[in-house]
């Protein structure tokens, strides 16, 4: 998508950026800075080259992300 079609995107979204070479953090850093009604949850900070523990990462923050995604949820349902 270009910058002007994610300008216009007006739904909210909860972007959380992966750590990885194939899930790079940059283009989540970019998509919250261009569409307006996001918020942004960096839940690993440490970047990963291999991918095999990058998943192990992420499953060990199963529960966090499920948290994080189910009050962006409570949250938005309110507001509709």
């Amino acid at each position: 998508m270009s910058p002007a079609q994610l300008r216009s995107l007006t739904m909210p979204a909860c972007i959380i950026p992966g750590n990885d070479r194939v899930h790079p953090r940059a283009p989540g850093q970019t998509a919250h800075r261009l569409i307006p009604n996001t918020e942004y949850h960096e839940v690993l900070t440490e970047g990963r080259l291999d991918l095999d523990v990058a998943l192990e990462d992420w499953n060990a923050k199963e529960g966090l992300l499920a948290a994080i995604f189910i009050d962006f949820l409570r949250r938005t349902e309110r507001r509709t």
